[in-house]
């Protein structure tokens, strides 16, 4: 999984890997989720992958196995949309917490417009967690948006000393002025 960018010769190699254990009927192998990291890692010259992250993020039965494919396809292409679709997916499906969905997404550049609505109304949750992670989502893409500053203000008054780490982490990660 900490394979970086390295290429076409990369991708292809590790998407015949991924082939050929699919066949086998090993998709809960432990090799999976350094496979999808490693499909991620590889940044823009990863766009090969894009349809067996798609199809992972779809179809895969394990939850955790989802969220990485996510995290890869964000690492890929971040405002595509196929990174939508597979945001919106992931964020209806009850049984992956959307802080995950967030924290994946995150690790990605810019969002597309339409993500961008779609996670600014996360910044209206009932929990804490997910309004700092959707903040600081969008805060990679606007770091002066009103909403995103006033959350990590609100974050830095928290009694929770978690909640004031991360609002502090998520100013300094996208530094707002």
């Amino acid at each position: 999984g900490a394979i970086g960018p390295s290429g076409k010769a990369t991708v292809d190699a590790l998407l015949d890997v991924a082939k050929e254990k699919e066949k086998e009927k090993e998709k809960k192998a432990p090799y999976a989720v350094h496979l999808l990291m490693a499909l991620g890692n590889q940044g823009a010259d990863g766009k090969a992958a894009v349809p067996f992250l798609v199809a992972t993020v779809k179809q895969a039965t394990e939850p955790h196995l989802r969220i990485h494919a996510l995290e890869a396809l964000a690492k890929i292409s971040p405002a595509s949309k196929e990174t939508d679709a597979a945001v919106v997916l992931l964020l209806d499906q009850p049984q992956v917490p959307k802080i995950l969905v967030l924290e994946s997404v995150s690790k990605g550049g810019p969002l597309s417009k339409e993500m961008l609505k779609a996670v600014e109304g996360l910044m209206l949750d009932k929990d804490r967690a997910v309004c700092l992670q959707a903040a600081l989502v969008v805060g990679k893409t606007n770091a002066n948006h009103p909403t995103v500053v006033s959350i990590l203000i609100e974050g830095l008054k928290d009694k929770n000393p978690t909640t004031r780490r991360v609002a502090a982490d998520a100013i300094g990660t996208i530094r707002p002025k």
